[in-house]
């Protein structure tokens, strides 16, 4: 079995990730992929007024019903503390035996991604699949590439999908403002309307 894994605060999902976890189940043919929300991202606070744990959770399970092959996870919310991709890879290897992990990142992540924590586990327990924002951000990507592979023997693919240029903030704030918010799935953002959220 080929897993994918995509974590995120999803905080809400929108037309960004689905889009690169369309194209990574497609380019890397993945048989699963996981949207697993963190519970606690370790590399950055969550906002105030932010959704809550099972609002993340709801919003990630519909963004993964739009996907193929796709599903959301609880693994790391029922964990609970800093969700460390290094433990939730070692936590699927022992649920899924056998399996291919392939772990999904944007580009901004590749590039700092062995600063993170237990950094030679990801790479010894995953392979790595990325996409760059724009044409400008993939040399810098096929640097960092190189330099994975050749300094930890990491296993990396770009795939050629370009990141629609779009966060999560960017919406919140749309949202906070009473304006439209662009990039968000109609099913999300009937979700956000019933449950008030983000105002």
């Amino acid at each position: 079995m080929k897993l994918g894994l995509f974590g995120g605060t999803f905080n809400p999902p929108h037309a960004g990730h689905i889009a690169l976890a369309e194209s990574a189940v497609r380019e890397l043919r993945l048989t699963r992929l996981l949207l697993m929300p963190a519970f606690i991202p370790p590399h950055k606070s969550l906002p105030r007024g932010t959704a809550s744990v099972e609002e993340r959770f709801e919003m990630a399970s519909i963004a993964a019903s739009l996907i193929p092959r796709c599903e959301a996870s609880r693994l790391e919310l029922e964990r609970g503390d800093k969700s460390y991709t290094s433990d939730t890879l070692q936590e699927l290897h022992g649920l899924c035996p056998g399996a291919k992990i392939v772990l999904l990142v944007g580009g901004d992540m590749l590039l700092t991604l062995d600063r993170w924590h237990k950094a030679e586990t990801i790479f010894r327990l995953a392979s790595i699949a990325a996409a760059a924002r724009d044409g400008e951000e993939l040399p810098l990507l096929l640097e960092k590439k190189r330099e994975l592979e050749d300094r930890w023997g990491a296993r990396v693919t770009l795939l050629s999908h370009r990141v629609v240029p779009v966060s999560s903030s960017e919406i919140r704030e749309k949202i906070a403002k009473g304006e439209e918010a662009p990039f968000l799935p109609p099913e999300i953002a009937a979700y956000i309307r019933e449950r008030n959220l983000y105002r």
